[in-house]
């Protein structure tokens, strides 16, 4: 009786066989290694189940326990198959140098060893460009990427580089498609050729560039297409792209979960930046059901998202949760830290709580990026405020105009000393001006300056700093 098991034993080698024994034994599953001694060493081809059931369980065969046999056996054929694909991607590996230095990079990346992967990226690439392996290229371009939106500071400049990578990608895309192409055409005309001397009649292909998508608009480029210009639009247009890509990728849902969830972020953010936040939570809790449902991680930009639906909910508690439950996925994304280590302290500050929003401030802010830096700075003015401090308030935003003042030739991010000058206008206005209604006066221009900030530089209209003025403005004006 032949067994799948017994079929892949025979295949391998005997440096294999004794791979697998090691592996086996270091298993310490004793009926698997029973099994495997004596489909290798037995003469087990005309052993019958029954009998070999006996020689690895010790014990007599019955109908009811043959599961345990055919169990033994399929992971016996498992560790085959495992074995058979290992070394063949070794060999790929040895032959193929683009794969090993496309697995060494983004190994390094998930380990975050930045320097080496710097200085391994640019050799690889142009060790593939030599070769005039322009897919291997590309695929070392998208780890690049990864790590730039990832890791690397957000600036001008370097959402510049950034777009710059992506076109070259483009080229390296088309390349490599024109290659495949004419490769899949060369063969169809070799085997129309060998067809037509066998007297065979045959349709011939057409040699040259190939055009024609007719027949390949799927759902999966359908919902890229939409994502996009959902990205490209604003307001109601933009929602109605994301959801018109979430349609398009629902009914392959089972089958690309992992782009299905995709699906979900883009909806639910695109409908965060559109302030339609009660929407925006209820998909993001379907999309987090799916992932639970399918197996899968969230994204963590995606739970960032949600995190700043729930701030602006003002469900500050369920935002704390949040980051505590998914505290070592954010940690991994210096990004992403920071910006939870910012929701984190305002939750605090939401909830009047100075003194925790004091201690979640990170130590280490002279050594931060710019933008990093500057939003803590800002959150040191407000500490003051909240425990009833002027002296500290105005001395805090004296010395931050100070920085800006001596450091203004080399900042990325000079706009913000407007909003440091608004901070001090509003404290000398609140604790300087007596005259109640003067004082609401000046408040209201101070408040119209800040939405002409906002208005003139977009990506601050989240800022919580921002965000957290404005209130204290309107919540005075109102007399609250």
């Amino acid at each position: 009786m032949e067994r799948r098991a017994q079929q892949l034993l025979s295949l391998l080698s005997e440096d294999e066989i004794a791979e697998i024994r090691i592996g086996i034994e270091l298993s310490e599953r004793r009926s698997l290694c029973a099994l495997f001694e004596q489909l290798v060493e037995g003469e087990s081809e005309s052993v019958e189940n029954p009998q070999l059931f006996s020689l690895v369980f010790g014990r007599k065969w019955s109908k009811k326990e043959d599961y345990l046999l055919r169990n033994e056996l399929r992971l016996l054929s498992e560790r085959c198959y495992e074995l058979i694909a290992r070394r063949e991607n070794r060999r790929d590996l040895e032959r193929e140098p683009g794969r090993h230095n496309l697995m060494l990079l983004r190994g390094l990346l998930n380990r975050q060893a930045f320097k080496v992967f710097e200085n391994l990226y640019g050799k690889f690439r142009e060790d593939a460009l030599n070769r005039l392996d322009y897919g291997t290229v590309r695929r070392l371009n998208e780890v690049w990427f990864d790590y730039m939106v990832r890791y690397r500071e957000i600036t001008p400049a370097g959402m510049q580089e950034t777009r710059e990578l992506l076109l070259e990608n483009l080229d390296h895309l088309k390349r490599t498609y024109r290659n495949d192409i004419s490769e899949n055409q060369h063969r169809r005309v070799v085997v129309e050729q060998n067809l037509l001397v066998m007297g065979q009649e045959t349709e011939l292909t057409e040699i040259g560039l190939d055009l024609d998508f007719s027949n390949h608009d799927i759902e999966l480029a359908r919902f890229h297409d939409a994502i996009s210009r959902a990205h490209a639009s604003r307001g109601e247009e933009r929602i109605a792209h994301a959801r018109q890509g979430f349609e398009e990728i629902r009914p392959v849902a089972d089958k690309l979960p992992a782009k299905a969830l995709f699906g979900y972020a883009i909806l639910a953010s695109v409908l965060y930046a559109e302030f339609f936040y009660e929407e925006a939570e209820s998909t993001f809790n379907e999309g987090l059901a799916f992932a639970r449902q399918h197996s899968l991680d969230p994204p963590p930009e995606m739970l960032f998202n949600y995190a700043g639906t729930l701030m602006r909910r003002e469900s500050y508690q369920n935002v704390l949760d949040l980051l505590d439950e998914y505290h070592a996925e954010f940690e991994a994304r210096p990004k992403l830290r920071f910006r939870s280590e910012c929701f984190r302290c305002f939750c605090h500050i939401f909830l009047g709580d100075s003194v925790k929003a004091f201690e979640a401030i990170p130590p280490d802010l002279g050594q931060r990026a710019e933008s990093e830096h500057n939003y803590f700075r800002f959150i040191y003015l407000i500490l003051p405020y909240m425990n009833d401090d002027p002296e500290g308030a105005l001395r805090e935003v004296r010395n931050f105009i100070v920085y800006f003042n001596r450091n203004k030739e080399k900042l990325q991010f000079p706009q913000e000393k407007r909003m440091a000058t608004l901070y001090r206008a509003f404290y000398s206005t609140i604790y300087n001006e007596v005259d109640e209604e003067k004082q609401r006066k000046e408040l209201k221009k101070i408040q119209k300056d800040v939405q002409e900030f906002v208005e003139s530089e977009q990506e601050y209209r989240d800022y919580l700093y921002v965000r957290w003025l404005l209130g204290e403005i309107d919540r005075r004006v109102k007399g609250e």
